[in-house]
């Protein structure tokens, strides 16, 4: 803060007690020097404040206050003040020893590397006679060093004489004031003054892990310079009254989210906490007015607070609330003391960022719908943004809902294609063009089961050699979700063993998906009169996505071929007298007590009735049951056409036979006809073979 200035019709109170004096007893538009009182020296200088780090940061603080609190004083009490660039301040002051013999004390406030770290040092050097402008300034030294903070960033310093005007500094100490006009009401000889009357340093700390107030750091002094009007004539110097008390200056100001004040949008408070060191008034309370006045977006009202405290040098932190989420704008910082004039101000832009909603993501009243709420993350009006991302989803990977106003949406997708897959939504919140951090949330659309196959039913329909061909039905016990199709396909996987029974579970014949309800069953395999089961499989299929639901299977009952009605058989009879087949003559037997004139015509023993009497022959015929079956049930009928009448009877295939014939019969006509016979499988037996050939079979008379 500049110092108050001086008007014509001020007068001067001079060091040794406020005594009137007359204007010829001093010397007219001469400039000279006061030591202010040392509460306009004594302010102090703005450090950092941590807010995050309390460990390694409090003493990094503390040091930046100790050294703010020494350079305020130091620069109140120097005779003169100049620089060395923009990283150098020299302070001078004459000292008079108690014998009289005046010295220089020249104190160098600069950054040098100690031990590889750059450090704010005092460098501390003595010179014979008053401090003036010709006073040399040593080069830096160790010798008489005091080492006051750290791991420091460059420090930059700054100068203004009285008048507010900016002066620069050579590397030898000249002075140049930078080129401007003076403003109205500030005096020539102040405007035109070469001496510091304002020194600020700017220095941060380098060390890693300090918070935001032990990073940066504004160090301000004020010198004792002060310019006095031309008296006129015949007039008289009054002491001044008491000098105007002003706060020390206030140099940056923090703000951060608060963690009490406000209303909860968002998890977090709609609030701000505002922090600024100095601004400390001597021997009385400060008067802070703090005002929160947002920019953007239009429409809001100013938040400001007056209060009054005493300063220590510690912070002063304030939780102003109604700072809104997505707001932007600027906390103003006012200070000033009972009796000052015109307070101390700074101020700082904030942005008050959005938080993430909390997103819930819940099935709706469909698989295809999904109900979305989030939470409010502001008072301000906010948009959401919706997006989605599903995988494999085909065609379709991912989308966008566009933006609401409101708290809640449902997305909706076509029939049938939410299934099998996890839809993960992503919802951004933006108030006033900023974007909160997103939510995620998502929900999975399990397939339900799908229907299982039912009625499953082999009928045959071929014929001939194909006889065993059919085709497969079924029908569904259920219905896959609207928007899908079901896909089945067959198995045949179960076949018999003809001679032991046995079945056997196999993949033997495997049709292919599809949307059908039967299928044709014509395995290269199957035989006439077995038992077979097939087996449907079926699942659930999105035309749309390509996703499939899990199979479901279903067995079907056991259904057997049919078996053709075999051919006709053909007579392949055998003479046991010639040993030969198809022969359809032969020659009668002896009874076991042979008449005289009779002799036995083949060894007992060899035909199937075992010596009872010889058999003239076997009735044999081909037949022709299908593979996997053999002869069941066969008949012919037997005639004598010799002897009407008795004679007649009834065979089988394979039966043998024997004739006797009375004396004086060459030969007996027999007639075997109609033969005919079935096949049978272990579970089926076939229709009646078509009529074989009757047998014509002469019986000659044998005798001894």
């Amino acid at each position: 803060m500049k110092h108050p200035l001086r008007t014509r019709a001020q007068v001067l109170q001079n060091r040794t007690g406020g005594i009137s004096v007359s204007i010829p007893d001093l010397m007219v538009s001469m400039i000279v020097r006061i030591i202010v009182l040392t509460g306009l020296v004594s302010a102090i200088g703005v450090m950092l404040f941590i807010f995050l780090s309390t460990t390694t940061s409090t003493q990094t603080s503390a040091s930046f206050q100790a050294s703010s609190l020494r350079f305020t004083a130091a620069v109140g009490k120097a005779d003169i003040v100049k620089g060395l660039g923009t990283d150098t301040a020299v302070l001078m002051t004459t000292r008079t020893s108690p014998s009289g013999v005046e010295s220089c004390d020249i104190v160098t406030w600069r950054d040098v590397q100690v031990n590889g770290v750059l450090t704010l040092v005092n460098d501390k050097a003595s010179s014979a006679g008053k401090c003036d402008d010709s006073t040399p300034i040593p080069a830096p030294s160790p010798v008489g060093r005091d080492a006051l903070l750290a791991n420091v960033t460059p420090s930059i310093f700054t100068f203004e004489n009285v008048g507010g005007r900016s002066i620069t500094f050579d590397s030898a100490g000249n002075a140049t004031l930078a080129a401007a006009v003076a403003p109205a009401g500030v005096p020539a000889q102040d405007w035109a003054d070469v001496r510091p009357q304002r020194v600020e340093m700017k220095l941060g700390a380098d060390a890693k892990g300090l918070t935001t107030y032990a990073r940066n750091a504004k160090m301000v002094g004020l010198t004792s310079v002060v310019n006095f009007a031309e008296a006129q004539p015949g007039s008289k110097y009054v002491p001044p009254a008491e000098p105007i008390v002003a706060p020390s200056a206030i140099g940056q100001v923090w703000v951060t989210r608060s963690a009490t004040a406000g209303d909860i949008y968002g998890g977090v408070r709609e609030g701000a906490t505002v922090s600024f060191l100095g601004g400390i008034c001597q021997d009385m309370p400060s008067l802070v007015t703090i005002t929160w006045a947002p920019s953007s977006p239009a429409g809001q009202s100013p938040e400001s607070a007056t209060f009054s405290r005493v300063m220590n040098g510690n912070p002063t932190v304030f939780n102003m609330p109604r700072v809104r989420n997505g707001s932007e704008g600027e906390a103003q910082v006012s200070v000033k003391c009972d009796l000052a004039n015109k307070p101390d101000e700074a101020s700082a832009l904030y942005t008050q960022t959005v938080p993430a909603t909390s997103l819930t993501v819940a099935n709706g009243t469909t698989a295809e719908k999904h109900d979305l709420s989030w939470t409010p993350v502001s008072s301000l009006p906010t948009t959401f943004g919706v997006t989605w991302t599903a995988a494999p989803v085909k065609p379709t990977a991912s989308g966008d809902e566009g933006s609401t106003t409101a708290l809640a949406k449902t997305v909706t997708f076509p029939l049938g294609t939410t299934y099998g897959f996890a839809t993960n939504y992503k919802v951004t919140p933006t108030v006033n063009g900023l974007d909160g951090n997103p939510a995620y949330g998502g929900v999975s659309n399990a397939w339900p089961a799908a229907p299982m196959a039912s009625a499953i039913t082999y009928t045959g329909t071929g014929s001939g050699a194909k006889i065993t061909d059919g085709s497969i039905s079924w029908g569904y016990a259920g219905a896959c979700p609207a928007g899908t199709v079901s896909s089945s396909r067959e198995i045949q996987n179960k076949i018999w063993n003809g001679t032991t029974g046995a079945v056997s579970t196999g993949n033997y014949t495997i049709g292919a998906f599809g949307t059908k309800t039967n299928a044709v069953w014509n395995p290269t395999y199957a035989l006439e009169g077995y038992p077979y089961q097939e087996r449907v499989d079926t699942k659930c299929v999105s035309p749309v996505t390509g996703s499939q639901s899990k199979v479901s299977t279903a067995q079907s009952a056991t259904f057997y071929t049919r078996m053709n009605s075999p051919a006709a058989p053909v007579y392949d009879g055998f003479d046991f007298r010639d040993f030969v087949r198809g022969d359809t003559e032969g020659f009668a037997t002896c009874w076991n007590i042979q008449p005289t004139t009779c002799n036995k015509t083949y060894p007992a023993g060899l035909a199937i009735n075992g010596g009872g009497f010889n058999e003239s022959y076997q009735m044999d015929f081909i037949t022709y049951c299908p593979a996997g079956s053999k002869l069941g049930w066969s008949y012919y009928h037997t005639e004598n056409l010799s002897i009407p009448g008795p004679g007649n009877d009834k065979g089988y295939f394979g039966k043998q036979d024997g004739w006797q014939i009375g004396d004086g019969t060459q030969v007996a006509h027999y007639l075997h006809s109609r033969p005919v016979y079935k096949c049978d499988t272990l579970w089926v037996t076939s229709p009646v073979s078509v009529k074989g050939a009757d047998v014509h079979y002469n019986v000659n008379r044998v005798w001894g």
